[in-house]
C-alpha cells in the first residue's frame, strides 16, 4: 500500500525498507538479454535484477531420515533454510526432482516455515 503523504520517492522508500531487519534483497543477473545475432557475446555489462522482499517464509529441501548423513556420521533429514523467493523456489524444486529421480519417489520434498 502506498501512502500519498510520504514525501520520499519510491526509490527512497524501497531503500529504507531494504535496510530493515525484516527485509532483504534477491539479486541475480538478468540472463534474459542475449546477443542479437545469437553468436557473439554482448559488449555491455550484465543487467541485474534487484527485488526487495519480506522474510515472511523460508523453504528447504527435506528428505527421508537416514538417506543422507552429516560429515560426522549423524543422520540429516533436511538442507539449509533459504528465503522463499521465486528464484530459490525454482532451484529447490529442481533439487527435489533430482533427489526423487536418484533415490525414488517420496524421498525428497520441499518444506516451508514462517521466518
Amino acid at each position: 500500500m502506498t501512502r500519498t503523504d510520504d514525501p520520499r520517492t519510491f526509490l527512497e522508500r524501497a531503500l529504507t525498507a531494504m535496510k530493515s531487519s525484516a527485509t532483504t534483497c534477491e539479486i541475480r543477473p538478468d540472463d534474459r538479454r542475449g546477443p542479437a545475432d545469437g553468436m557473439s557475446p554482448s559488449t555491455e555489462g550484465p543487467n541485474w535484477t534487484v527485488r526487495p522482499y519480506l522474510h515472511a517464509r523460508e523453504i528447504r529441501v527435506g528428505w527421508t531420515e537416514g538417506l543422507l548423513m552429516n560429515g560426522d556420521g549423524t543422520p540429516c533429514n533436511g538442507g539449509l533454510w533459504h528465503p522463499d523467493t521465486e528464484y530459490n523456489r525454482l532451484l529447490l524444486l529442481l533439487t527435489v526432482a533430482e533427489g526423487q529421480r536418484l533415490f525414488g519417489l517420496m524421498t525428497h520434498w520441499l518444506e516451508e516455515r514462517d521466518a
